[in-house]
Formats: C-alpha cells, sequence, structure tokens
C-alpha cells in the first residue's frame, strides 16, 4: 500500500525514495543545478473530502481514532495511486487529505483525465467506512488543467521542489470550482479531449464525465547511483538515517508559511528572477529553522503561491518547541524578500511518521492541529504569525502580542483564539520560588551559604548549579535569599531568542552595577564616562570597548583605533573585569540564570570575572541545565559545582505532604504522586495541579510530557522504538520477557538494556526497571495502538508457553495483556482465574 503508516525501514542506503523522481531526473541531467525547468504536462490535484467529518468524529475517541483516521488515508491514497500509476502519473505532493499528480509525455491530457475518471470510480466502491462513530462517506472532488508549469529547486542545506506559477494556480482555482464529486478540466486539457467527455460548464472550465479510452503507461522505475541525501530536508534525513522508528502519536507545533505573488513576480520579472527570489527565501527558511532546532517538514502548492510547512516536536521534541518555532518565524518574516508571507502556527496532537513504499516515501504528520494551522495562516494577514494560544502558553519566552477577534474555521465549532506574534520581550520562571517548601536541599543549600560567607571575607567564590528542568535550581536560590544576608544582588539571564547576540547577558549586568537601567543609550555613555573618570580613569582610553559589551555606541579612541582586531576581544574582556573591580567593592551576589543559553563572547567574559573574582567579594552563580552549549568553564578556572538530582522516595513524601497541608491528602493519593513525579520538583507541581483540578492524575500534563519525551529523543529512533516495545511489558519486568517484542537473541538483548542504561534498571536477578515511571508513560502513550495491542498479545503468548502447565500462576499478567491485546475471551478467562486466586 502506496501512502500507509508502515514498518520502519533498515538503515536505507538510497535517499532516492525519499525524493519526487521528477528531482531525481532533474540532478541526474546535464544541468543539475539550474533552479528552474518549464515542464509541458497535465496536473491532476485531487482533495478527497470527508476526512475532516471523520477526524472530527474519531477525535471523540482521542489518540486511537486519529490513528484510524491516519491509516484510513493512507489505504485510501494508496489505492487511488495506483489509478494514478496505471496511467504513468507521478505523486509530487501529499498534502495530507490532497494529491498533486503530474502526467508529461505523449498524449498527457488524455491520461491524466483518465486516471482521475478511473480515481473517482474507485473512491466511490472504497469510500465507505463504518467507524466507531457512524458511517463516514468519503468523495473527492478534482481539478485538472495542462499547460507549462513552473518547477523550482532551490534552497541551501537541502534542495526543494516547488511548484508555483499560472499553471499551478489554475489546477488549484479548478479543484476549489468542482463540487463533491465532480472533476472540472480547464479549457486548455479539454481542448484535448473529445466532446462527449466534457459536461456542462461549471467556473472557467467543464466538468469531466463518461469514460476515457486513454493508452495506459506504467512508470518505469527509476534508478541511478546517485546520492540523493541533500534533496531531503536536513532534520528528516537525519531521521532517516539514524534509522527511522514507528509511527507515533507526538504533542507537535506545526506552522504554515504561505508565499503569496509569485504568479505576478513571474509576469514581471520572469522565472530565472523569480528562481533567485525563492532560493533565497527557501534559504532563510531553512536557516532560521536550522538555527532554532525546528524541522522543515515539506511544501505544498497555493494559490499565487506556496506553502512550507515547519513543525517542532516532531520528529524530535526540545523541550522548548513553542518558543522555537516562535522565534525560527520571526526570524524568517524579518527577512527581506520580493514577495508577501503569512504563517499560521498551532499545537497539538499529530501522528507521525513515515509512509509510502520502498519506492517512494515520505515522513510526515496529520491530525487535526495540522488542518487548523493551515486554517489559521489563511486569517493571517502579509507579514503576520498568527498563533493560537495552547502555542503561547508553551512558551517560555514572552512575546509582545495582539489577541485578534475570535474567528470560525472549516471543522470548527467553537470559535479560535489566536494572537499576532510580535518581538520577545522576555521569559516566564518555569517554576515560582512559594510553591513548594525546600525539602532535601541541606547540603546543597549549604555549599551557597558557605560560598557567600568566604565570599564577604574577601575569597570571592564561583558556583555552578547543573540540573534539569524543574528540579528546583530557582527554589533553592530563593531559599538560600532568605538565609543569607545579601545587600547586593545582581541577577542577569542567558536567554534562548538571544543565544547568538554577543555579550546579551553583559548588558543588563552592567547596566545595573553601572546605574544605566532606565537610561538611553546616548544617556548611558554620558553616564559610563562621568564613572570612569570617577572610579577608574585608566580605563577612559578603553570606554568604546565597555560600551560594545554594554551595546552603546561610543566613538573608538586613538589607543582604540591603533589595536589589532585580534586583541580587541581580549582586551574587552580585560577592561570590563578591571571595570567591575574598579565599581563593585562591596559584598555582591551575581546570578546569572539559563547559562546553557550564553554567547561565546560571553562565556569568554565570563571566565575573565570568575579569575578576577578570586581575590573580590564577591559571590557568582551560574544556574543552567545539563546540555553541551553555552558556557564552558576555562580549565583553570575555581568553581564549586552543584547538581541537583532526583529527591529520594521519602523526601517526596514529605514535599508532597508539606505542600498539601491545607487540603491534605489520603495516604494512597500521596503514594501514587510519590511514584508519578518520581523527586522531580516541577513534576509534582504539575501533578498537584491536575489532581486539584480533576481528582486523577493518571492524564500526563502537557508540560510534564514535553520534558520527558525530549529526553527519550535523544535516542536514536530505532532505540526510541525499542524503549517503546519494552514499555509494553510495564514499569518492570523480568528480563527474559524481553524477547517477546524484540526480535533479538538474549545476548542482543543484554547489550541493548545495558545501552539504555539511562533510562532502564537491571538488578543481578534480571529484574528490569525503568529508571522514572513517567519515562515509561510517555513512551507506552506515544506507541501506535495497533502496534501495542500486536505486542500485548505476543507478551501473552510468551507467558502462556513459559508458565506450561503452570498458567494459572500467571493468571493476572495474562488477564492483563490479553485485555490490551482486544483479546476478550482470553482476557476474561484469566481474569476469573485471577479473581478466584484473591479469594483464597
Amino acid at each position: 500500500m502506496l501512502l500507509a503508516m508502515t514498518q520502519p525501514l533498515v538503515a536505507p542506503l538510497s535517499f532516492a525514495p525519499y525524493v519526487p523522481r521528477i528531482v531525481r531526473e532533474w540532478l541526474d541531467s546535464p544541468d543539475p543545478t539550474s533552479q528552474h525547468r518549464s515542464i509541458e504536462g497535465t496536473a491532476v490535484f485531487v482533495d478527497v473530502s470527508g476526512f475532516t467529518r471523520m477526524s472530527e468524529r474519531m477525535a471523540r475517541l482521542g489518540k486511537v481514532g486519529a490513528e484510524e483516521v491516519m491509516g484510513i488515508i493512507g489505504d485510501t491514497f494508496s489505492q487511488l495511486l495506483e489509478e494514478a500509476d496505471a496511467y504513468g502519473g507521478t505523486l509530487v505532493k501529499f498534502g495530507g487529505d490532497a494529491l498533486l499528480l503530474f502526467f508529461r509525455g505523449d498524449e498527457h491530457e488524455l491520461r491524466a483525465t483518465a486516471a482521475a475518471l478511473a480515481m473517482r470510480a474507485n473512491l466511490r466502491c472504497i469510500g465507505r467506512f463504518d467507524t466507531p462513530t457512524g458511517e463516514v462517506v468519503l468523495r473527492m472532488s478534482a481539478g485538472v488543467h495542462s499547460g507549462p508549469y513552473d518547477f523550482f529547486l532551490v534552497g541551501t542545506s537541502h534542495r526543494e521542489l516547488l511548484i508555483a506559477g499560472p499553471c499551478a494556480t489554475m489546477v488549484m482555482d479548478a479543484e476549489g470550482q468542482a463540487g463533491t464529486g465532480q472533476i472540472l478540466v480547464t479549457a486548455p486539457t479539454a481542448s484535448a479531449l473529445s466532446a462527449r467527455n466534457l459536461g456542462p460548464a461549471r467556473g472557467e472550465g467543464r466538468l469531466l464525465r463518461g469514460h476515457i479510452d486513454a493508452p495506459r503507461r506504467t512508470v518505469q522505475s527509476f534508478e541511478v547511483e546517485q546520492d540523493f541525501s541533500l534533496s531531503v530536508p536536513v532534520m528528516i534525513r537525519d531521521h532517516v538515517q539514524a534509522g527511522s522508528g514507528q509511527p507515533e502519536h507526538r504533542a507537535t507545533v506545526v506552522a504554515f508559511i504561505g508565499a503569496k505573488g509569485i504568479d505576478e513576480l513571474l509576469a514581471q520579472s520572469g522565472p530565472v528572477s523569480v528562481a533567485g527570489d525563492l532560493h533565497d527565501f527557501v534559504t532563510a527558511v531553512q536557516m532560521a529553522a536550522e538555527a532554532h532546532g525546528v524541522c522543515f517538514l515539506g511544501t505544498d502548492i497555493d494559490v499565487s503561491g506556496a506553502k512550507v510547512i515547519l513543525t517542532a516536536g516532531a520528529p524530535v521534541r526540545t523541550g522548548t518547541d513553542e518558543e522555537s518555532m516562535l522565534l525560527a518565524l520571526r526570524d524568517i518574516v524579518a527577512t527581506d524578500r520580493a514577495f508577501d508571507v503569512k504563517v499560521g502556527v498551532n499545537r497539538g496532537a499529530v501522528f507521525a511518521g513515515e509512509i509510502g513504499t520502498r519506492s517512494r516515501r515520505t515522513y510526515t504528520v496529520m491530525g487535526d492541529a495540522v488542518n487548523l494551522s493551515a486554517r489559521v495562516m489563511s486569517q493571517a494577514g502579509p507579514g503576520e504569525i498568527l498563533a493560537t494560544q495552547p502555542v503561547l502558553d508553551g512558551s517560555r519566552t514572552l512575546f509582545d502580542v495582539a489577541p485578534v477577534k475570535p474567528f470560525f474555521v472549516k471543522g470548527k465549532k467553537k470559535p479560535i483564539t489566536a494572537s499576532i506574534i510580535g518581538e520577545p520581550e522576555g521569559a516566564r520562571s518555569t517554576i515560582a520560588a512559594s510553591e513548594l517548601p525546600l525539602i532535601g536541599r541541606d547540603e546543597e543549600l549549604q555549599t551557597l551559604l558557605d560560598a557567600w560567607g568566604k565570599a564577604r571575607a574577601g575569597n570571592g567564590q564561583t558556583v555552578e548549579i547543573d540540573a534539569p528542568a524543574g528540579m528546583g535550581k530557582t527554589r533553592l536560590l530563593a531559599e538560600f535569599l532568605e538565609r543569607a544576608e545579601v545587600n547586593d544582588l545582581v541577577g542577569a539571564e542567558c536567554r534562548l531568542y538571544q543565544a547568538s547576540t554577543a555579550y546579551f547577558p553583559f548588558r543588563s549586568l552592567l547596566r545595573k552595577v553601572l546605574g544605566l537601567e532606565d537610561l538611553g543609550r546616548s544617556e548611558s555613555a554620558e553616564r559610563l564616562i562621568l564613572t570612569l573618570e570617577r572610579k577608574a580613569p585608566n580605563l577612559v582610553p578603553w570606554v568604546s570597548l565597555i560600551g560594545t559589551a554594554l551595546d552603546v555606541e561610543i566613538p573608538p579612541s586613538d589607543v582604540v583605533r591603533q589595536l589589532d582586531d585580534e586583541f580587541r576581544r581580549s582586551r574587552l574582556e580585560e577592561v570590563v573585569a578591571l571595570l567591575l573591580e574598579a565599581v563593585v567593592v562591596t559584598p555582591t551576589l551575581f546570578v546569572i540564570e539559563d547559562s546553557q543559553w550564553m554567547d561565546e563572547a560571553s562565556s569568554d567574559l565570563m571566565n575573565k570575572v570568575i579569575a578576577a573574582a578570586s581575590s573580590r567579594p564577591w559571590l557568582i552563580v551560574l544556574a543552567r541545565r545539563p546540555a553541551n552549549t553555552g558556557f564552558v568553564a576555562d580549565d583553570e578556572a575555581i568553581l564549586s559545582r552543584i547538581e541537583l538530582g532526583p529527591l529520594s522516595q521519602q523526601t517526596t513524601r514529605d514535599l508532597i505532604i508539606a505542600a498539601t497541608q491545607s487540603n491534605p491528602l489520603r495516604l494512597e493519593q500521596v503514594e501514587t504522586l510519590a511514584s508519578r513525579g518520581q523527586g522531580n520538583p516541577l513534576f509534582l507541581i504539575e501533578l498537584l495541579q491536575a489532581l486539584q483540578r480533576s481528582d486523577d492524575v493518571d492524564a500526563l500534563p502537557d508540560s510534564v510530557e514535553g520534558l520527558i519525551q525530549a529526553r527519550i529523543d535523544t535516542l536514536i529512533p530505532l532505540d526510541r522504538d525499542i524503549l517503546q516495545r519494552l514499555s509494553v511489558l510495564g514499569v518492570g519486568f523480568q528480563s527474559e520477557y524481553a524477547g517477546a517484542v524484540l526480535s533479538q537473541s538474549p545476548s542482543e538483548i543484554a547489550a541493548t538494556l545495558n545501552s539504555l542504561g539511562e533510562f532502564l534498571g537491571v538488578d543481578p536477578n534480571g529484574r528490569v526497571q525503568f529508571r522514572h515511571a513517567l519515562i515509561h508513560d510517555v513512551a507506552y502513550e506515544g506507541m501506535p495502538f495497533r502496534l501495542r495491542r500486536r505486542l500485548h498479545g505476543q507478551i501473552a503468548e510468551s507467558i502462556l508457553a513459559e508458565a506450561g502447565e503452570d498458567q494459572d500462576s500467571q493468571s493476572e499478567l495474562l488477564s492483563l495483556h490479553f485485555f490490551e491485546a482486544g483479546r476478550w475471551l482470553e482476557a476474561g478467562d484469566f481474569s476469573l482465574k485471577a479473581g478466584a486466586k484473591a479469594d483464597v
């Protein structure tokens, strides 16, 4: 089946299946670097209606409903494409519930229209489905247009195929004018057909009818010895190269970027000029996406333009998906371009994975969240980014936003709430200091208090606090400030959206130290010069370098102008450190948050300041998340490190009890929270809030799921697939049962379990335990339901075989796995046996 979600391919040797045939032939031609081609042919744009209604109905069933819808879409399109293939059609773009097919060569008009009629006839036979929410009937509408189509192959990190221009607009318009179940052909196509195949006029075309006896021309396989990896987007390329895993249920941010006015540009400037404009635009999108860890998913056609689709959270999550997407989009709309762009962005559940066969595949996301993102884009104005509320709620970076009047879109009964996204203007805290008491951090707190005592005595100290998100860095610092006598506190933060801005955290730090916080740039320059003249006159010649760190422009002195460029940065670091020594003479606490996002220039400057601190009354605290980015201490730097790990089980219980004194929980609720939170204060806060809202903590809050999924996504896809399969066995299981879900030998299974040591622990008796119950939950919930049911059945069969005649001893496990496998008779039988055992 061509477009069904399929089993993974193991390390494909060629990227050819992920590249449209037109691109493969282009790259194998005498002129592979050209950016534009005009190809004569007939395009068929097919839209299948009924999927939206089905999606709305099946959404009531949650993830299983979404998965069933995607399976039906895949099965339906696979059969439709068999008809197109029989007449020599090739799939150019797949747009969720739409297909763009292209026919070229002799009698392309006849073959294209014959294929369209065959697809409609086929859908009338296969397009009726009984679902748990009622019968759904699928119908198609199609537009057919013949002419010279403009194809563009542009971009830098990968070469992307775009179809734009008058012909693309004509075929989309034709489909839009066709009614449900109708096929509309434009005049150029109609002129090649027999009059008996032309029905009534509709819009600017004619309805297609009857039967067309066109020559069948199945496209021959196209094999070349060429590496097509540079025709696949970077993140998808990495995903495929790592070994693509199973399709997954994922929370994902999806953005549609509409480029409008391309038809007009083609008329004014010609295809060569437009190809250059599109190359610059696609390159800008690629650079922004890659800089912020966002996936360039693909492109699609649009009326008088084209669409680019980006995702954050699929194929991998970073834990900052919402803000990463918004920052990337801000970069994109800020670039110069020859045409207008408009952006819609939404967040929600999708079903993500590869679709296709070994000859033609693509990685895609499907679901209601994708459809809504496209419809939000249609409401945006030129140059606007219109984001739904879930995107804003999930972003730690705060933006200047302008809410728009709620609007209705197709497929939604309630109005959509969205805002226009402006400039970033700060960051929200991940955890409030007052939300939980400080329990279980006595040693870490004492380390900070001791360092402050030494600093006050003139023996400066530096402490780095390293902890995953939500582990309590902010709460620890708040308690420290309450206990310590700190009169002078200077805080600064590094921000994801300023990670490439030189000296960004030092701008606010130096402004606070110098008393420039409320001054403009010119006033700041004047005050800086006066301060140097009074407190550090020897630094006056270097004031322009200090101004660079402050983002204040001051004309350079002769001595600065004569300084070689290679020494300018090191001299800046020296004079800023000397300035701090001259100005900060009383015991002072410097706190720099999120140093994992510190820019390189600030990192070098911070090392210089740390060296100067040893003889000053300063305590420098750098708080960070584990990452291989941001501030890196010099080898000779002297600093203490605090690593905040999970709280112990007993400490977690104490924390829950202390946090709920005003409304005590039942003992079983405390145990449930302690087990699911497993020592992470942020997780506990979110789970407590979930409990207060619904008296149920089975549903995992989005914030917690995102952090854990980001951790799981550090695995390559095949290892992620293995972890998911193992999750079907439960939070804890005996290692001998792993063979029921993994096609590996015992020695290979032992090696696999060892390689997943960050997520799994194995005791000497072969008992395997997920290191965090929530890791198990996220891995399990991401699996396709069909695979999950099949694996539960395999596990049950394995337990039966292992138990032999003593099956009743395993009745509880067998009951559970048969139930989850949907094998109700066996589940009922072993449930009765388990109940009988319990009564004995």
